[in-house]
């Protein structure tokens, strides 16, 4: 049978997929006796696209359908079918990779990869929105364009993390091994991290590794070049942070020797991080084998999934100034739609009747943490912009300050402000003007105000 010129026909190469149309078949009958014999194209094509690790967003993003009709159509039928081909009861699934795990784990997958995987500390990625583009871009840059090194970085809640699991469910059969590792605030030291990774990709049998860093650097190198292997390590930005040329901090700046011959060494590996700052290390390295990828917020489309998820009341134009204000960061979106379905009963005209920015928890703690690492310089340009109703151009914004600090300095922190995603720059009738996101602007003044 042929399947090479259907949607997601990619899946014939790890699913015997003739061998579960047929027993689908069979439990469609059961389920729905009167139903059509055998399944229809739709139901084929969607469960190709589950099998190929694609959610029913993406699924609906693909084939040009509404997400919410996929969903409804998935509850009715092959969810129903699969419940009753794996012996389990009906309405029992949790989450579309229920589907992939229970029809892996009876017999269907013919291409058991030989690989090992450690999500570590991964989160679990149950609800996910939009970054359709995204994920193919990242998907090219990894499968197709083969890159050493893939940095994404963005502002705190922006979805990096998110992303990072998304596209690690989806290519994970690409690789012999998959590795995550998280980096906590005060992470351990590198030789740790590297003597854990090391030992998981050699099986364990690695018993006589080097003390030093820089061969343990080599050692993980010899591994990326023998197999191919998808290392993420999450949270970049907490190694980061120091006033040294590449700001690591005191203590870590082995990291970034880390990241350097990751990206200027040959290996058929890959190695993606997400930050809230960009690693300097990378700059003179970005090429063909080295991107970034800076996430930026939702659209408008991914924003109102949002919305409609947590049944709120909005119109359009509401719903645009609502996501404009706070730049489409979906753990921002969430949060605030939780207090307005607490406070308004959903309303967010009502809402935006208050006319003041409301910043979740989740993103004080994140921006306090990074303001506190920032030098004092970075601090005041931040409690300049902040005092100001209007952007500022460069040489009005340094006449502000206090400091001072010579030209080249003040450039210096303000390139390294825009690079962590602190500012905003646009350009009006000829001339750079700077300012701050909202949110940014309603911590800075509440943490530094005048």
């Amino acid at each position: 049978m042929v399947f090479n010129q259907e949607p997601f026909s990619e899946a014939v190469n790890n699913w015997d997929l003739e061998r579960l149309y047929i027993d689908l078949a069979a439990a469609k009958r059961e389920f729905a006796p009167r139903a059509r014999q055998g399944l229809t194209e739709v139901e084929r094509t969607h469960l190709r696209g589950l099998l190929c690790c694609y959610n029913p967003a993406e699924i609906a993003h693909r084939l040009n359908r509404e997400p919410g009709g996929i969903q409804v159509d998935l509850s009715r039928t092959l969810y129903r079918y699969i419940e009753r081909l794996t012996n389990r009861e009906e309405n029992t699934v949790q989450n579309w990779r229920d589907i992939v795990n229970w029809l892996e784990a009876a017999g269907y997958r013919t291409n058991q990869p030989q690989q090992r995987v450690d999500w570590g500390e991964a989160p679990e990625v149950s609800v996910f929105y939009g970054r359709h583009t995204e994920l193919e871009t990242l998907k090219q840059w990894i499968v197709s364009d083969r890159c050493r090194v893939i940095a994404i970085i963005g502002m705190g809640g922006i979805g990096k993390t998110a992303i990072a699991v998304r596209i690690a469910e989806q290519i994970r059969d690409e690789f012999e091994y998959l590795v995550w590792r998280s980096l906590p605030d005060n992470p351990s030291p590198l030789s740790e991290i590297l003597v854990n990774i090391i030992s998981f990709l050699s099986d364990e049998q690695s018993t006589d590794l080097p003390n030093n860093i820089d061969d343990l650097i080599s050692k993980l190198l010899n591994v990326l070049r023998q197999h191919r292997v998808l290392l993420i390590l999450d949270s970049w930005e907490t190694v980061m942070g120091g006033d040294g040329a590449e700001r690591y901090q005191a203590g870590y700046e082995k990291y970034g020797e880390l990241l350097r011959r990751i990206a200027q060494q040959n290996h058929q590996s890959c190695l993606v991080i997400t930050s809230q700052e960009r690693p300097e290390t990378l700059t003179s390295c970005e090429g063909e084998t080295v991107r970034l990828w800076k996430l930026e917020g939702l659209d408008n489309v991914a924003a109102t999934e949002i919305f409609r998820t947590a049944n709120l009341e909005f119109g359009a134009e509401d719903a645009t100034r609502l996501i404009d204000m706070y730049r489409g960061n979906p753990l921002a979106l969430i949060h605030i739609s939780k207090m307005i379905q607490e406070l308004f009963h959903g309303g967010v005209t009502e809402f935006l009747r208050q006319n003041t920015i409301v910043v979740p928890p989740p993103i004080q703690m994140v921006l306090k943490q990074r303001f506190e690492r920032l030098p004092e310089w970075e601090r005041e340009i931040l409690r300049c912009l902040a005092s100001e109703a209007t952007p500022l151009d460069s040489d009005t914004l340094r006449s502000r300050m206090s400091s001072q600090v010579s030209n080249s300095e003040f450039l210096e922190q303000l390139y390294s402000l825009l690079q962590r995603s602190f500012i905003e720059k646009y350009c009006q009738d000829g001339t750079v003007l700077f300012t701050l996101q909202p949110v940014v602007r309603k911590c800075v003044n509440r943490f530094y105000g005048r």
